[in-house]
């Protein structure tokens, strides 16, 4: 009980793949549902009552939080690519490879949702490229990063206002500061050294799950 709350408060540092993993994939999961319910919730305001009891909508907000969920979570592997740019010992290649595949294991994390039936593969090669373009520069700043993602979020969003430049600001400020957060959770949190270390490790074929 008492490390359960110590860990809450002060959580431990992170070290391994397996444990970066898990805690990238649960920001971009609480982002991706804290960023879209809350926008429609705003936007229906007093008819979201009957809105969200409706089956089609419901089944369109599903796939926006899906969508969602795999465009944070791609941002966040390019925002932990640019902290190990220093640390990486010259395995840049390498390193591009494995986060890519800790992407696709993170995916692979939770069941297929209905609407990708062929899973997710063209967001898989989209963060290998994404990776790669990278390296060609210095690391990003954050609030660029997250641009990529709240356009993909915006362009899945079940519904929208009559003020549609609005709705990708309120969807582009929510992404960024919750990117910003996650940026300030993985300095205070991950050790590079250590964890590309542990990474670096792994089978060329095949990344923690």
């Amino acid at each position: 009980m008492l490390r359960a709350i110590k860990d809450y408060f002060s959580p431990p540092p992170i070290e391994a793949m397996t444990a970066l993993q898990s805690f990238m994939s649960g920001e971009a999961s609480y982002l991706a549902q804290r960023s879209t319910y809350e926008f429609c919730r705003n936007t229906l305001a007093y008819f979201g009552q009957w809105v969200f009891d409706d089956d089609r909508f419901n089944e369109a907000f599903r796939v926006c939080r899906w969508e969602a969920y795999a465009a944070i979570l791609a941002d966040m592997v390019v925002i932990a690519d640019g902290h190990f740019r220093h640390a990486d010992a010259g395995e840049s290649t390498a390193l591009v490879e494995r986060l890519q595949q800790a992407y696709a294991a993170m995916l692979a994390g939770y069941p297929l949702p209905v609407h990708r039936p062929d899973g997710w593969a063209d967001a898989i090669e989209g963060v290998g490229r994404r990776l790669a373009q990278a390296r060609l520069a210095k690391p990003s700043r954050v609030g660029d990063i997250a641009r990529v993602a709240a356009r993909r979020v915006y362009d899945v969003l079940p519904l929208y206002s009559q003020h549609q430049d609005e709705d990708y600001k309120v969807i582009e400020n929510a992404i960024r500061f919750g990117l910003i957060s996650f940026d300030g959770k993985f300095r205070s949190r991950v050790r590079a050294d250590a964890v590309i270390a542990d990474f670096l490790r792994l089978p060329s074929e095949a990344a923690p799950t």
